[in-house]
């Protein structure tokens, strides 16, 4: 009871968290939370002292209990918008083939180049732009959910511009899902052990992710000197202001 009356008062004083909500309170009063032994409920009823963490079912459990209608508007916004971006690339199929310019080997090379660059950003950018528009306080799992509709909306951009195949794209996102299962394992003793399950998985991770990558270049390069893209000898060479998008 003492502890709950000083948790009641660091609230009334505004201490601050790292979230602003609950669960940054509750890992600011309690920092080594992650490091204290899983709560099993004791078969003989006798009475436990110390610190323990709840289980993953307790949590999910109080989920249901929890409000966050403030941030599902928002939510239903970006969901919809996500959407709508991966109805539209469907539709519209944007791809390199539309591109035009002069047959010039230095210029081609450095168009290559660029473009090279330009793919590897785009597919960043679709997994980091997602992270700074949900709302920070939303329940846990309709976040992450969110997350990983923004990224692979974004990354199907990528994909259908560039004639990427979509595999290797969403090597990433199939990763970030795999971590979340793996942290979310309820049967870990502590929290060390925690970190280094999320460990490992992310050292057997990092073979297959630079895998794709590579995967990804090749079918980029693969792409860019196809024959839609170049113009054959003995062709026609366009007009000098023919290099664009259209």
């Amino acid at each position: 009871m003492e502890v709950f009356k000083n948790m009641i008062h660091e609230l009334e004083i505004g201490k601050e968290n790292p979230d602003g909500a609950d669960q940054g309170f509750i890992g600011g009063y309690f920092p080594d939370l992650l490091d204290k032994p899983l709560f099993h409920p004791p078969v003989n009823g006798t009475k436990l002292e110390g610190t323990f963490r709840l289980p993953l079912g307790y949590q999910m459990d109080a989920s249901y209990y929890c409000k966050y209608g403030a941030e599902m508007p928002l939510v239903f916004i970006q969901a919809v918008f996500y959407l709508g971006i991966v109805a539209v690339t469907r539709l519209a199929r944007p791809s390199l083939s539309k591109l035009c310019y002069r047959r010039a080997d230095k210029s081609i090379s450095f168009i290559q180049t660029g473009l090279k660059v330009i793919a590897v950003w785009s597919i960043l950018a679709a997994y980091i732009f997602p992270v700074f528009i949900i709302p920070h306080t939303v329940h846990p799992l309709v976040g992450w959910s969110l997350y990983l509709l923004g990224a692979s909306a974004l990354s199907s951009i990528a994909v259908n511009a560039f004639l990427l195949p979509i595999l290797p794209v969403l090597i990433p996102w199939l990763g970030i899902l795999g971590t979340l299962l793996v942290m979310a394992c309820p049967w870990y003793p502590d929290g060390v052990v925690r970190a280094l399950a999320v460990f490992v998985y992310a050292f057997c991770c990092a073979p297959i992710l630079w895998v794709s990558m590579v995967k990804i270049l090749s079918c980029l390069q693969v792409s860019l000197e196809r024959e839609v893209f170049l113009p054959r000898l003995g062709e026609s060479t366009p007009p000098a202001g023919f290099n664009k998008l259209y």
